[in-house]
């Protein structure tokens, strides 16, 4: 049972060897992200959080150094692991500096990737796959380990019927100034300082986020390294 620690701690010192070359060769960050504790208790007791993480890395990597096709193919593959990432795309088409040909070629390839794997794994598994993979994040309500600032509204609602108007008001109405938010600062920043951009929309949508545990506060502390 240990090869899956041993993989996710791998990931873990790839996305090191990445921000080092992100950072333009900076030392410092990337030891910031390899000697953090956070970094090693989460790889090393079983969490594959250090893969999303090194496939977004991948996506920064290979658009810094020009390669397109290749960051399109990284971006679908955490897309369709981790439905979060997705929220990235308005800076990286302002990375793109808005050129027509080059969005529709990575809206291709990395859409095309991800829809196809979806495809494939709904053919294995069904609906429940599509439900647990995507749509589950819609309507969860966690009401236990949880920091968000809809936490005590979530509680006090925990015990109404799913499909009751505050149960249905409460899973949809953090999604509004969260949306709003992502969309502004992608379009403000995106195409001044593509990074910058990255790290406040992480910071936006972990603040409005209706659930956030440990492992989502860690991703605002890794993406804090790559400000540059």
């Amino acid at each position: 049972m240990w090869w899956g620690k041993a993989l996710f701690s791998l990931a873990g010192v790839m996305s090191g060897v990445l921000i080092y070359r992100i950072t333009n060769r900076n030392l410092a960050y990337a030891s910031l992200w390899l000697f953090s504790p956070l970094t090693i208790n989460i790889s090393t007791r079983g969490s594959s959080d250090s893969l999303i993480i090194l496939l977004i890395l991948l996506v920064f990597h290979e658009l810094k150094f020009g390669r397109l096709n290749w960051a399109a193919v990284w971006f679908g593959l955490s897309v369709h692991l981790r439905i979060f990432p997705i929220v990235f795309v308005i800076p990286i088409m302002a990375h793109m500096r808005w050129d027509v040909r080059k969005i529709f070629v990575f809206g291709i390839i990395s859409g095309g990737l991800c829809l196809g794997l979806i495809g494939l794994f709904y053919i294995k598994d069904g609906f429940p796959f599509v439900y647990e993979a995507y749509l589950y994040h819609f309507v969860r309500k966690d009401h236990r380990h949880n920091f968000s600032i809809f936490y005590y509204p979530i509680y006090l609602s925990s015990s109404a019927s799913e499909g009751s108007l505050l149960s249905k008001v409460l899973t949809f109405s953090g999604f509004v100034p969260q949306l709003g938010s992502l969309v502004f600062v992608g379009l403000r920043f995106g195409g001044q300082n593509f990074m910058f951009a990255i790290f406040l929309q992480t910071i936006i949508f972990v603040a409005f986020n209706k659930v956030i545990t440990a492992q989502v506060c860690w991703y605002c502390i890794n993406f804090k390294i790559f400000d540059i």
